[in-house]
Order: C-alpha cells, then structure tokens, then sequence
C-alpha cells in the first residue's frame, strides 16, 4: 500500500465568492509537527425521543464536523503571522485573538506525486499558541469545514497530485 500523505504542504486563501475554494493560495514556511496534521470527523449527537419506562421510540442523528487539525513549530515572528494572528511591528507580535478573520480555503498537498490530496473550500480557523521549554513555541491548528452557501460547491474534494510543471 502506497503513503498517501507523507510530510505534507498546507496552503491557506481567502475563500472566493459563493464559498468557492480560494483563486490564491499561500503556502505556510513554518514547519508542521511530525504527525500532527489529521482530518477527521468528529461524530454528531442524535436526538432521541423516549416513551414511558424509558423505551426509545425515535432517533435521528445530527451531522458531524470535520475538522483539518495540525501543529505549527514557530521559530520566527514571521512564521507567526502567517496564521493572521497578528502584525509583526517592532520586533513584536501582539495577538489579540486566537481566531482567523474570515473564511478560508486550505489545501493539504502530498508529498508525492500521484497521492491523494484535499481541499476544503470554506473553514473557520482556530489557532493556540503554546510555550514549552521543550518544544519552544508551537500554535494547535484547528481548521472547521463549514457547509459552502452555493450548493454546487462541496465542502470538500480529494484530489491526486500531478507532477508540477517543468521549472517549478
């Protein structure tokens, strides 16, 4: 069985008009913990209705959340506010929120060649920044896929990587 994610490259845009994926991507200089990046659902609850002597009658289950999660190693202020948490002045970044502003569209692009890829179109974006003197700084990414508002789009694709064009 081939690897299919290996050291991945996350790129971050705006999210287009109608919720469509973003027309420019950045991809982030940081580098991302070794095993921390995951996409995964989180289970929905259910509504339960229930007769006397407590005999379940009816369910229904609610949706899940998907969630793009990984670990941002930062060495610099730069690094930093790649993930909009702030603008570097002075040698400083002070960081008045923990929350992206806007919508985003985030791309996870394999390592290799013929690799299954994903993007998510629309997401809200959560970020925790952390200090340990072991691991130094490091920001939790959190990124949530929502529901786009145009209904041609999905909320999110997989895609196999193609070979980058000649001088790339």
């Amino acid at each position: 069985m081939a690897m299919t994610w290996g050291k991945p490259k996350i790129s971050m845009g705006d999210t287009g008009v109608n919720d469509a994926f973003a027309a420019t991507l950045t991809p982030f200089t940081f580098t991302i913990a070794e095993d921390s990046t995951a996409y995964s659902k989180n289970a929905g609850s259910a509504k339960e209705k229930y007769g006397e002597g407590h005999e379940l009658v009816g369910r229904k289950p609610v949706k899940g959340t998907r969630i793009l999660k990984f670990t941002a190693i930062i060495q610099t202020l730069a690094e930093m506010a790649q993930l909009n948490l702030g603008t570097v002045a002075t040698k400083k970044l002070p960081v008045f929120t923990d929350l992206m502003s806007g919508y985003k569209s985030i791309q996870v692009d394999p390592e290799e060649v013929g690799m299954l890829g994903l993007q998510i179109p629309k997401c809200s974006v959560e970020c925790s920044d952390t200090y340990t003197g072991a691991d130094g700084i490091c920001v939790d990414v959190e990124c949530y896929e929502l529901t786009p508002s145009d209904p041609a789009v999905a909320s999110h694709t997989w895609y196999e990587r193609e070979a980058a064009p000649s001088g790339e």
